[in-house]
């Protein structure tokens, strides 16, 4: 499908920046037209050698190491406004709390699930969302979870009306069909308690989200995991952020490995991605390869 945009543009190369998943369907793409890449840029790297297992783990641990991040931050800084000092202890009191009686505001139900993906969307922005994190926590010790609601609304694309849009439907079927397969119901059972020992924060979620993948009616198209080479393509700059909590750096250290003309840039910060970042060292040397690598 890649290869009929190019076709219809007209152009004999293509110059290509993804990020996150949009980094396999790039290295997929320069995999099997690497006469086809003019410049390419795979920021915030799948690691496609990874198991369905591991990359549940290694994405639970990095959102557990972002939350250690944000706790560091809160209880050096007024502007957190929650915790009093010690937003580690005062975090895990609240979430057992919304565990033993979950909220009920506006005919909706403030749980553990809205709770998980109201700070996962957070973490994704790294420090830029650690003040309206805290202020969402503040919120939710004082009865009010509307900050943290509306942020685990916005990771699955639920409207105010209550209509969601088709981002999460899309990523579940695009996961699914992609594969590999984590497993049966009870395989993602025992993985669960596997990677709640690994990483108590977000371990159980995080394996939670692959449930609908477990009963998915049709077969992945990549049943095992894999590495992805592009020999014969020009240099590809494979971007990992030092502290991604998503896409963690060893994934990107990996996939820049296994194409064989990948280039490793890192990226400061604990975000998802990197680029653009308005950072004086990364930007300038990714625009110059885009712009001049011919």
């Amino acid at each position: 499908d890649m290869d009929r945009i190019r076709q219809a543009l007209g152009e004999s190369k293509i110059n290509y920046l993804g990020y996150s998943y949009g980094t396999l369907l790039g290295a997929l793409y320069a995999s099997r037209y690497p006469d086809h890449v003019r410049a390419m840029v795979l920021d915030g790297a799948v690691d496609p050698t990874v198991s369905p297992e591991a990359l549940l783990i290694q994405q639970a641990q990095g959102f557990d190491a972002g939350l250690e991040r944000f706790f560091a931050w809160c209880d050096t800084k007024k502007a957190c406004g929650f915790g009093d000092g010690n937003s580690a202890a005062a975090y895990h009191r609240l979430r057992d709390q919304v565990d033993a009686n979950p909220i009920r505001t506006d005919g909706r139900t403030f749980g553990p699930t809205q709770l998980d993906l109201g700070i996962g969307s957070f973490l994704y922005a790294g420090a830029d969302g650690y003040r309206t994190l805290g202020q969402g926590l503040a919120g939710l010790r004082d009865g009010d979870p509307s900050i943290l609601l509306a942020s685990a609304d916005d990771y699955v694309g639920r409207k105010g009306d209550g209509h969601y849009d088709p981002s999460w439907g899309a990523f579940l079927a695009i996961s699914c069909l992609d594969g590999p397969p984590a497993g049966t119901t009870a395989d993602l059972e025992a993985m669960s308690a596997r990677a709640a020992a690994a990483a108590p924060d977000f371990g159980a979620s995080s394996v939670g989200l692959g449930l609908p993948c477990a009963t998915w009616p049709t077969k992945p198209v990549f049943p095992q995991p894999a590495p992805v080479t592009a020999p014969g393509a020009p240099p590809i700059v494979v971007i990992g952020t030092r502290n991604d909590p998503f896409t963690p750096l060893a994934w990107a250290q990996g996939l820049a490995t296994q194409l064989g003309t990948g280039h490793l840039v890192i990226g400061p910060g604990a975000q998802h991605t990197s680029f653009p970042q308005h950072d004086s060292c990364l930007d300038p040397k990714i625009v110059d390869y885009l712009t001049t690598n011919y």
